[in-house]
């Protein structure tokens, strides 16, 4: 391997990008749903890339600790932090009958919403409640590969 490669095991690290069983190895991002009195785009949840290059995103699951009534939500890539979108989640339950249950993308993502997202460098992941969120506590946990 050349200088800056290694293996160890069944992991190989190539220019920075790690491979485990011959796949590059996932990270996951937590990040909590802001409860708002508004549901704007972006109120409830924008996240940036963090990683300055495309990523994809091969899973999103949400924990409702505290659901608010029978509030949906949709989730997406957006090409800001304020723009709605619900390829992620489309219209995913965020209301008191979620308390204590998780709910995975590739479940519960709706009509448009499903894995293996594309998500560009410098896009945001946005959420947008159909009602004020007020009270919900929750938090995404978003699984990508750094491509």
């Amino acid at each position: 391997m050349t200088a800056g490669n290694k293996l160890t095991g069944g992991t190989a690290l190539v220019n920075d990008v790690k491979f485990v069983g011959g796949a590059k190895a996932s990270k996951t991002a937590t990040v909590a749903l802001t409860a708002t009195s508004t549901h704007a785009a972006g109120d409830m949840l924008s996240w940036a890339n963090p990683e300055g290059t495309p990523i994809l995103i091969t899973d999103a699951t949400i924990y409702v600790t505290t659901g608010v009534g029978t509030i949906t939500a949709d989730i997406g890539v957006a090409a800001n932090g304020t723009t709605a979108s619900d390829t992620v989640f489309d219209a995913v339950s965020l209301g008191t009958a979620q308390n204590g249950l998780t709910q995975s993308m590739a479940i519960a993502g709706g009509t448009n919403g499903g894995t293996n997202t594309y998500m560009a460098a410098g896009e945001y992941i946005t959420g947008d409640a159909s009602l004020a969120t007020t009270g919900l506590v929750a938090s995404i946990f978003i699984t990508y590969v750094v491509l």
